[in-house]
């Protein structure tokens, strides 16, 4: 991150599934900078899931700067119902930089731990991976159906095509009107984890996300 001038925050969302998953927070406070780039990114491994996420972030990054170069921008104070659609937009009304404040919650935690500190799954093959990771999410409460989704050509030439499904989990959402904000799971966890009261109904972020 040196070369670049900014700082890179790693944080640590394994606690909600119990896979290595991390959140990268990679921010440039220069005044004038594009200050925000987020990324994501789960792996068997935590110094892989933190890489990855990494470069997601400064990916994101870039693509914030190129979209304030070329003079797109979303309104902070429109309508975001009608403004924010999708991930483009998203990106475009944090590239100004009018709402980094509201993001300063996502690193601002005093608790340090090191990846040595986060779950390791087994990855000698697929097929364990697998088997780990379902036993482990369904040990969270977190069911899985798999579909498979192979064409016969697709199939002919020794591929598969598989999608999994979880009624726990949610999707990253890109429409602000259409929030995936349904599921008991959503809002039961962050009360088990004490991130915010038992019974609260005020706590969701009313602000759109800055991810891609």
């Amino acid at each position: 991150m040196a070369p670049t001038g900014c700082r890179a925050s790693l944080v640590d969302l394994s606690v909600f599934t119990g896979v290595s998953t991390v959140l990268a927070v990679v921010r440039n406070d220069v005044p004038g900078a594009v200050p925000l780039g987020l990324g994501a990114a789960a792996d068997a491994s935590p110094a892989r899931a933190a890489t990855k996420a990494v470069a997601e972030a400064v990916s994101t990054r870039s693509w914030a700067v190129a979209k304030r170069r070329a003079g797109i921008r979303v309104d902070p104070d429109s309508d975001f119902d009608e403004t924010v659609r999708t991930f483009d937009d998203h990106i475009a009304l944090y590239a100004g930089g009018e709402l980094t404040g509201q993001t300063r919650f996502l690193d601002a935690s005093a608790e340090r731990s090191s990846l040595g500190d986060m779950p390791r799954l087994p990855s000698d093959g697929p097929g364990e991976l697998r088997d780990a990771l379902v036993s482990l999410l369904a040990r969270a409460g977190i069911d899985l159906y798999a579909v498979d989704l192979t064409s016969p050509d697709v199939r002919e030439a020794g591929g598969r095509v598989v999608r999994v499904f979880s009624p726990q989990l949610r999707a990253l959402d890109a429409g602000y009107r259409r929030r995936l904000l349904g599921g008991e799971r959503l809002h039961a966890r962050p009360a088990e984890l004490g991130l915010v009261e038992p019974g609260a109904q005020d706590y969701v972020n009313p602000d759109p996300h800055p991810f891609p």
